[in-house]
């Protein structure tokens, strides 16, 4: 989905205070890096030898492992991947670290998670956009404007529960909100 709007803000600190994983600006690309001790559940990032990334609808599924050129575990106590999908990546994404070589659930050692957010970005720039548009002579003008803020919340309270909570159910249940939230309505209605 090609946005024609641009949306420049910066929503949280920097992604190396807070994050282990960053969705590009197309949704894309995804990088990962994780060092020893970063997760309680892998203080041995060498155990680590399959990597599976997957939207919330897993319609972009990418699975790595440690010869793969987007993997670089060079240092030895730390992973770093970049990779890029073929689609964007929608909603939230789950990155699994497993200790097979195979996925299966029995190689599961721990799985974190990001949200992707261009297509509730895409969504707060048209309403904002229509805000400012509007020519009506009555306050519901600010309809489109009080949408955007509204969906731009829940966009970081989704973006909280990903990164922060590790609650994939509630940062789902915060983005499906905002997606809901993102239907064009027309303000002038007075």
């Amino acid at each position: 989905m090609a946005c024609p709007y641009f949306l420049i803000f910066n929503l949280m600190a920097s992604a190396e205070d807070i994050r282990f994983a960053n969705i590009s600006v197309n949704c894309k690309r995804v990088s990962v890096k994780i060092s020893d001790g970063d997760l309680t559940s892998i203080p041995d990032i060498a155990a680590v030898n399959k990597v599976y990334i997957y939207d919330q609808n897993k319609a972009n599924q990418i699975y790595l492992s440690p010869g793969d050129a987007d993997w670089d575990n060079s240092a030895h106590s730390v992973i770093n991947i970049v990779t890029t999908a073929t689609e964007p990546m929608v909603g939230v994404v789950s990155i699994e670290f497993h200790n097979a070589a195979l996925v299966t659930a029995d190689s599961l050692i721990d799985t974190i998670y990001t949200v992707a957010p261009c297509q509730i970005n895409c969504c707060i720039a048209k309403l904002t956009d229509a805000a400012i548009e509007c020519h009506c002579k009555c306050d519901k003008c600010k309809e489109d404007l009080l949408r955007a803020e509204k969906v731009m919340l829940m966009l970081q309270g989704a973006t909280f529960a990903a990164e922060q909570e590790s609650n994939y159910d509630h940062a789902v249940n915060m983005y499906n909100k905002a997606n809901t939230l993102c239907t064009e309505v027309c303000a002038c209605g007075c």
